[in-house]
């Protein structure tokens, strides 16, 4: 059934309904904090609908989404939930938006390693930005810039890139506006001629291969970072107050020890531009 505007708000009220009667059968399948944002903000319902379009698709995958969100705690997510290194790291961070108005997630992919005791953690992290940013956007949504530069088959992470994909279409649905390919590397180039067969049309449709020059075309200088040519001097390495490292979190020094190698030259790397940014920051007051 097409959602039209002039019943919306039945609409809403019947899927709130629905999707109470399910937390009251099974409470132990969604969160509490989520439960109660879908009895309060009608814009969570609103925009489902809207996407969706059809009551039917909304009422079977917004609970889907909710469970989902409790299985990895999305709800109750934050900075210091994450060791140090992580955002020492800067993988993954949100920053400023395009020219569409869609607030920007960045993942810097030349810094990523799959560390298998950390990748339940680090899809976490992925889910933590996107949470956090839609939030901040409420209904302008988010779009993805992935820097493929310098990247290999040492970056390469398939899981990871289809949970992402995933998460995106199934539960972010109404979110999700837009997807940067920053210069595909000659390994993701190959993966992407695969890969893309298998994506929905709608899917495709929002991912945009660009370059150095095409960025610009969708996101304005300003609010590009520096290490991507712009001219946003912010320093996103943000280190949270009380944020611990992953040996202090509870994984043990071998895992640790073999976390720290993986990442030495990455967190170097890092630190040296950490510091850049801070100076660069200091000099334009």
């Amino acid at each position: 059934m097409p959602i039209e505007m002039e019943n919306l708000h039945e609409k809403i009220a019947e899927v709130r309904s629905h999707i109470l009667d399910l937390y009251n059968e099974n409470k132990e399948l969604y969160d509490e904090n989520d439960i109660k944002r879908i009895l309060h903000e009608d814009y969570l319902i609103e925009r489902d609908l809207l996407i969706r379009k059809s009551i039917k698709d909304t009422k079977e995958m917004l609970p889907a989404a909710l469970r989902f969100r409790k299985e990895l705690n999305v709800s109750k997510l934050k900075a210091v939930d994450f060791p140090l290194e992580f955002h020492k790291l800067a993988i993954v961070f949100h920053s400023g938006s395009d020219k569409e108005g869609n607030g920007l997630i960045y993942l810097r992919l030349k810094h990523y390693r799959r560390v298998k005791e950390l990748e339940h953690l680090f899809k976490q992290f992925l889910l933590y930005h996107i949470d956090e940013l839609d939030k901040k956007t409420q209904q302008k949504g988010m779009a993805i810039v992935m820097d493929f530069r310098s990247t290999g088959l040492v970056n390469v992470d398939m899981e990871l890139m289809w949970f992402l994909l995933r998460a995106l279409i199934q539960y972010f649905p109404y979110a999700f506006n837009q997807c940067y390919l920053y210069q595909l590397s000659f390994v993701y180039r190959s993966i992407w001629s695969a890969i893309q067969r298998l994506l929905p049309v709608e899917l495709l449709q929002k991912m945009k291969m660009v370059n150095d020059k095409t960025i610009f075309d969708y996101i304005d200088p300003q609010n590009l970072p520096l290490f991507m040519g712009g001219k946003c001097a912010k320093n996103f390495y943000q280190l949270p107050q009380n944020c611990i490292t992953a040996s202090e979190m509870g994984f043990s020094e071998k895992e640790y020890q073999n976390y720290l190698k993986v990442y030495k030259y990455q967190l170097e790397e890092c630190e040296r531009e950490s510091k850049q940014l801070a100076k660069n920051e200091l000099n334009s007051y």
